[in-house]
């Protein structure tokens, strides 16, 4: 059994040798966690957790909560994946496993929005001359469409 987890990486079932800690920050708005966290009850995943392994709460404190874990527990590798990746996630997983050997991958340090700024900035300039070159077609084809209409009411009144 494997469950999905972020990052695109599926978790290790129950009692698997390679054992990895999700610490979960936040939850998609409108899901079934999120729900219940505004009902005041834990998300499902949390409950159902026999070890305490995920955990729900505030960034800064499953932040502080993993850092005590991963400082006062020498099995675990000495990172806590997505508090810096991508410019720091609300997500966070500590494994006594290199994260490599899980198949995590190295996404970039910087946040995601200076990644796509670039092309972000060059939206209302294509916008712009996009609609301006379709309204210029468009007065075009009318433009045209009535000249048709103008010269065939004169033929057709020029014929007896």
């Amino acid at each position: 059994l494997t469950r999905f987890a972020p990052f695109g990486r599926a978790n290790r079932a129950p009692g698997d040798r390679q054992s990895r800690l999700a610490l979960r920050a936040v939850f998609p708005a409108g899901s079934r966690s999120m729900r219940l966290r505004r009902s005041g009850q834990p998300p499902a995943c949390v409950e159902a957790c026999p070890t305490g392994a995920s955990i729900v709460g505030r960034r800064d404190a499953i932040l502080e909560e993993a850092q005590r874990r991963v400082l006062n527990d020498p099995k675990y590798v000495k990172h806590i994946y997505g508090s810096e990746e991508a410019g720091g996630t609300s997500v966070f997983f500590i494994s006594d496993v290199p994260f490599e050997k899980l198949g995590f991958v190295a996404p970039p340090q910087q946040p995601m929005p200076t990644l796509s700024a670039a092309a972000l900035a060059d939206v209302p300039t294509v916008v712009l001359v996009g609609g301006s070159l379709l309204a210029g077609i468009y007065w075009i084809t009318e433009r045209r469409n009535a000249v048709a209409g103008a010269e065939a009411r004169e033929q057709s009144e020029k014929k007896p």
